[in-house]
């Protein structure tokens, strides 16, 4: 919406989801997650908690080392 652009938030989440898909579904270079990578559900999660959830990833990757 600060950029102009109308939509409705559901057809915006269902554009999302089928872009998603199509992009995770495609013959070449498929869009996946390295296979080491670390996922994380933000959802709900205020940026103080992505931030901890991220240092304590990462220090825990130290501490192996």
């Amino acid at each position: 919406l600060e950029k102009g652009i109308q939509t409705d938030f559901n057809t915006l989440k269902k554009e999302i989801a089928e872009r998603d898909y199509k992009d995770s579904h495609r013959k070449i270079s498929p869009l996946k997650p390295a296979a080491d990578a670390i996922t994380f559900d933000t959802t709900g999660i205020d940026i103080a908690g992505v931030v901890n959830f991220i240092e304590k990833k990462a220090q825990n990757i130290i501490d192996r080392s």
